[in-house]
């Protein structure tokens, strides 16, 4: 059965890999014997399969794995655990390029993730969404969403988001309600300065009560002529960013350097 489900992993992937590739619409028939047909190219699912599912058919500059950081290398603002962090050095990255991609800034990852050495341990990290990039250890590049908005339309977005937290109504509220970063803004309307058993309440309040998308509903007609996008993320934010510049803006980078 193991062997099964990772036959159709991998043909799943390869169709993936095809249509990438070719730029066309791949049409995978359901039988395990049957083709993939891409323009004039025809290839067996199950050479394919068992190329793919042998770990010697790739080289490690030919595997790229990003991962995020909340809920994927560890629980939502947690550390992560010892054994997991050996498994992924010892064993993950041998096998891969490895990358981390996460929304907070440098200082948090590394607060989660054992300091500055995920510098030295990922070959790439990607704080705030991947609008700054390090590259084996050194900064190579970053975005401004200061300066892409402009800081006319900035400090009216600002302004707004501090007068409408004001008048919201919740059981708590602390202290840091808008966490400015060098790509986006991070909004929360009970503050991220509260602890994490306010944290763990806030957020079984927000399912039932949808705090955060009639924020984000009232923002998104107050601003509705500028190129924002509004992401509900973790237990007690939300990130505001431009258009695109969202977890993806890191394969611009990513692309460049690896097969």
């Amino acid at each position: 059965q193991k062997n099964t489900m990772t036959t159709m992993a991998c043909r799943h992937l390869f169709t993936r890999l095809l249509r990438v590739s070719a730029h066309r619409t791949c049409i995978p028939y359901h039988s395990y014997s049957a083709t993939v047909t891409t323009g004039l190219t025809k290839l067996k699912f199950d050479y394919a399969a068992k190329r793919y599912c042998s770990t010697m058919a790739l080289k490690r500059d030919e595997i790229l794995l990003l991962f995020d950081v909340d809920g994927t290398l560890t629980k939502p603002r947690n550390c992560i655990e010892k054994d997991f962090k050996e498994f992924l050095y010892g064993e993950v990255r041998a096998r891969a390029t490895v990358g981390l991609v996460g929304g907070s800034d440098l200082e948090k990852m590394m607060e989660q993730l054992g300091g500055r050495e995920i510098l030295d341990k990922f070959d790439y990290v990607f704080p705030e969404n991947g609008l700054i990039q390090f590259e084996k250890g050194s900064e190579v590049g970053r975005v401004s969403i200061s300066e892409h908005l402009g800081e006319e339309v900035l400090q009216r977005f600002l302004n707004y988001v501090l007068r409408y937290l004001s008048e919201v109504k919740i059981p708590v509220k602390r202290g840091t309600f808008i966490e400015f970063r060098n790509g986006m803004m991070n909004v929360s309307p009970i503050g991220r300065n509260c602890s994490q058993k306010e944290r763990n309440e806030f957020e079984q309040y927000d399912k039932k009560h949808q705090v955060r998308q009639q924020m984000i509903d009232a923002l998104k007609k107050e601003f509705s002529e500028v190129d924002l996008t509004y992401s509900i993320g973790g237990q007690i934010s939300f990130d505001v960013f431009p258009n695109g510049w969202d977890k993806t803006y890191c394969l611009r980078h990513v692309t460049k350097g690896t097969k």
